[in-house]
């Protein structure tokens, strides 16, 4: 869900005419059409200069399709612009829809959910790969799933995981 300077943003750019073709061309308030430039995340977005300094910054492209498509909608709380075929740069209106943040990753390509999931694991992780390799060394030489329970402070099943090559499989 975006920020209010964001979502203000988005409002202003519709108001004063920005607004984007079927084809995903974004037309500015002028007629002509804009060149996107491509934010760190990997969208296209446009530069918005309003009046009021608060609100100037970017916009994207996605969001201004989702606008046009689904109106107020897409501030609902929960509520993600999807890209349909996972291509962050398609904007044309048949690739844009909304959802909750599930169908969201969906979107995804079967690879990039797992490695993202991945990714996400390597965060709530417990133990560091060295302590991991640790605690095999450890089970080969004869100590007991509760002395490595105690020793690693984790429980049974998660020693066990890790022991059978579960998790922490790299």
């Amino acid at each position: 869900m975006p920020d209010s300077k964001s979502k203000t943003r988005l409002l202003y750019a519709i108001e004063v005419g920005y607004h984007v073709k079927r084809n995903g061309d974004v037309v500015s308030s002028l007629g002509r059409i804009l060149k996107p430039w491509i934010t760190r995340n990997g969208y296209f977005a446009i530069e918005v200069n309003c009046p009021s300094r608060e609100v100037t910054g970017f916009v994207p492209i996605h969001r201004i399709v989702a606008y046009q498509k689904f109106g107020t909608k897409i501030f609902e709380c929960g509520m993600y612009v999807r890209h349909l075929n996972n291509n962050r740069l398609d904007n044309s209106f048949d690739n844009i829809g909304i959802g909750t943040q599930s169908q969201n990753c969906l979107d995804r390509l079967p690879l990039d959910r797992h490695l993202h999931a991945r990714h996400a694991a390597f965060g709530l992780r417990k133990l560091s790969l060295d302590k991991v390799d640790e605690l095999r060394r450890d089970r080969l030489s004869g100590m007991t799933y509760k002395m490595l329970m105690k020793k690693y402070h984790i429980v049974k099943s998660t020693v066990s995981y890790i022991v059978n090559g579960k998790t922490y499989k790299d």
